[in-house]
C-alpha cells in the first residue's frame, strides 16, 4: 500500500498489479556509490538580498541497467544487434515525449508511441529512406523497449527509492532526515525530486 502511494503520480506504474511483478525481467545490471562535497546556493533571499549559502556532502547511486540484444557471432545476429543498438539510440532519448499514457502496451498503441517524429529519427538512424515506414519487428523491438524502460522504472521507484525513504523514515528520530531526493536518468535527464513529507 506504501509503494502504491509513492507511485500514485506515475500513470503508469501506480497501476501496476501482483502479476506484472512476477513478470517483471531482470534488469539490475550493477551499480557504483560514491560521495562529493559541494557548495549550493539558497534560491531564496534573505535581508541582504544575498542567497544563502549551504554547504552539503551528497550521496550518488549509479545503477546500471541493460536492454536485451540478440546475442550470437553469425554475421545475421551481429547485423540484428545493429539493428537493435541504433533503434535504442535512437529511441531512448526521445521516450519521455512519446511516453504513453495508456498502461497496457501492445500492438494495436504503436501509433500513439510513433509519432512522425519518432519514426523519422528512427528511420535515419537505421539508414531507412524518407517516407519508409518501420518493419515489424523494429516496431517489436520498440514495444519490448517500454516494456523494459517501464521494469526498470518500477523497480527503481517501487524497489530502491521506496526502501531509501523508508530506510530514512525509521532513522528520522536519531538524524535530520534529507529533504529531497533526485532520480534522473542519462538518456533524458529529467529530475525526478522525491520530498519527504
Amino acid at each position: 500500500m506504501r509503494i502504491k502511494k509513492l507511485l500514485h503520480f506515475y500513470t503508469v506504474l501506480s497501476k501496476y498489479r501482483n502479476q506484472d511483478i512476477d513478470k517483471l525481467d531482470r534488469v539490475f545490471e550493477g551499480y557504483s556509490m560514491y560521495e562529493v562535497d559541494g557548495v549550493f546556493y539558497s534560491s531564496k533571499k534573505r535581508t541582504t538580498n544575498k542567497p544563502k549559502e549551504y554547504e552539503e556532502r551528497t550521496q550518488i547511486i549509479k545503477l546500471m541497467f541493460l536492454p536485451k540484444y540478440v546475442s550470437g557471432t553469425s554475421p545475421r545476429a551481429q547485423n540484428k544487434r545493429k539493428k537493435q543498438l541504433a533503434i535504442a539510440r535512437a529511441f531512448l532519448p526521445l521516450f519521455s515525449q512519446s511516453h504513453p499514457k495508456d498502461e497496457t502496451f501492445s500492438p494495436t498503441n504503436y501509433e500513439d508511441v510513433l509519432t512522425d517524429e519518432i519514426r523519422k529519427s528512427i528511420g535515419s538512424s537505421l539508414g531507412h529512406r524518407e517516407g519508409e515506414d518501420l518493419l515489424g519487428h523494429e516496431k517489436k523491438y520498440i514495444l519490448y523497449l517500454i516494456r523494459w524502460v517501464h521494469s526498470v522504472a518500477l523497480w527503481v521507484f517501487g524497489y530502491v527509492v521506496y526502501q531509501v525513504l523508508d530506510t530514512i523514515h525509521g532513522l528520522k528520530k536519531d538524524y535530520p532526515p534529507e529533504e529531497e531526493i533526485w532520480v534522473t536518468s542519462q538518456f533524458d535527464f529529467v529530475v525526478n525530486k522525491l520530498k519527504l513529507y
